[in-house]
């Protein structure tokens, strides 16, 4: 999941900044400085606790906790913080972990958990919750985190050359070693990354829409599949390959661009099932996407909102977390 620019807000709103999803719980940061827990089956918030200084950008649950990572949230601060929080009742572990770096995104996964800073990851202990071996320099432009498939994956972009041209590249990193074993190239600008039915997907924005590469084997075209504007997020679970996207951009107040939110289905293969989903206004920076707790959740602003969708009849409930300012 790619992070959110905290700034990226207009008067009145509290949009919400980062989503995972648990067993039976929903996670959302919101820009108010809050982690919100919301009950799955009963559709209810039980949950409220204050996350400063952590502008929490990222969210992963696994390794025994929830877990938040993002800059410092107060002035004249100048390191990152990962915050671990109970997932049973939102309570927040002391002390925070302070991070040599600004974090972009976490992942959990074999028996860590995996900061990624702007071109170092770095691995944390869960039970000490300290650095274990040195940054992995994965190069710059890093975008995002996934585990899957032995391996730790990243996406990173960059210009190179008096034409300025960008280049985007997949990256693996062996957990037994925590060494770069993989570096592939694939479009531009690869943003969020998730790992299901055996492969890697990376969301593009500038309109390629996904990108599909097999763990040991080749980048595989996909068979033909056209998705709806901008795609910002991917989230794989309940059987498909999720991408939340915006669509009729227009620019706004300020400079702020805003569309449609749309969610499309995609299956093992890539390919697309049925009619994009609607989901409301959005801006280009959202919506974020995840699939658990047996159904697919889409964090969305300016609304503040969660929207839930049944995976098998298309249903959509929404919930309002965020609290207005």
């Amino acid at each position: 999941m790619v992070s959110t620019p905290v700034s990226a807000k207009t008067d009145g709103e509290s949009p919400i900044g980062s989503i995972a999803v648990g067993d039976a719980e929903v996670w959302a940061w919101t820009t108010t400085y809050e982690l919100v827990r919301v009950d799955a089956a009963g559709l209810r918030v039980t949950h409220r606790v204050g996350t400063l200084p952590g502008a929490l950008l990222d969210l992963a649950v696994g390794e025994g906790g929830v877990w938040g990572a993002g800059p410092c949230g107060r002035p004249r601060c100048d390191y990152g913080v990962l915050m671990r929080f109970d997932p049973a009742t939102g309570q927040r572990s002391r002390p925070l972990t302070r991070l040599g770096l600004n974090p972009r995104a976490v992942a959990t996964g074999y028996g860590s958990v995996w900061v990624l800073g702007a071109r170092r990851v770095l691995r944390i202990d869960p039970t000490t919750r300290r650095m274990v071996g040195r940054p992995i320099d994965v190069g710059r432009g890093a975008r995002d985190i996934a585990v899957g498939e032995g391996a730790i994956w990243v996406t990173t972009g960059k210009r190179r050359g008096s034409t300025g041209a960008a280049t985007c590249d997949l990256v693996g990193i062996d957990p037994r070693s925590n060494r770069v074993i993989r570096r592939q190239r694939i479009g531009c600008p690869a943003a969020a990354l998730a790992f299901g039915s055996g492969s890697v997907w990376a969301a593009s924005s500038s309109g390629r829409g996904i990108a599909r590469v097999r763990p040991r084997g080749a980048r595989l075209p996909l068979p033909g599949v056209q998705l709806p504007g901008e795609s910002i997020d991917v989230a794989a679970g309940l059987g498909a390959i999720w991408v939340a996207g915006v669509r009729n951009i227009r620019a706004g107040r300020y400079g702020v661009r805003s569309g449609q939110a749309v969610l499309s289905r995609l299956d093992g293969a890539g390919r697309r099932a049925g009619p994009a989903l609607r989901l409301g206004p959005a801006r280009t920076w959202m919506p974020r996407v995840v699939a658990g707790a047996g159904a697919v959740w889409v964090a969305n602003t300016p609304t503040g909102t969660i929207t839930r969708i049944d995976p098998d009849s298309g249903a959509v409930s929404r919930l309002r977390v965020a609290v207005r300012r």
